[in-house]
């Protein structure tokens, strides 16, 4: 299960990678940065003309690779997934949806 949230992960930053990419030039800086997430450690790399944006897409695309581990992770007992796997959370949620609806 982690092997498979990992690689979603992954494949969310190569995506948000390919989707701001940079224009092309000569003096495009890189910027690098390393964060530990989801129990491993997460290390992206950004062209950009200015440094400061750069930073600010990378912090975002950390942001996301959060996001998504508290909706998916099968540790933490307030996740999307956790409140599938537990009937009773799962119930009161959707007996809610349903009222609502």
């Amino acid at each position: 299960m982690r092997c498979a949230k990992h690689k979603m992960a992954l494949l969310f930053v190569v995506f948000f990678a390919i989707v701001s990419s940079v224009r092309s030039s000569e003096n495009q800086l890189l910027v690098y940065k390393k964060k530990y997430i989801m129990g491993t450690v997460f290390e992206i790399a950004a062209y950009d003309q200015t440094s400061e944006h750069a930073s600010v897409a990378l912090e975002n695309a950390f942001q996301e690779i959060v996001r998504v581990d508290d909706l998916l992770s099968n540790y933490k007992t307030d996740s999307a997934l956790s409140h599938l796997n537990h009937p009773l959370i799962f119930m009161q949620k959707r007996f809610r949806l349903t009222c609502i609806a």
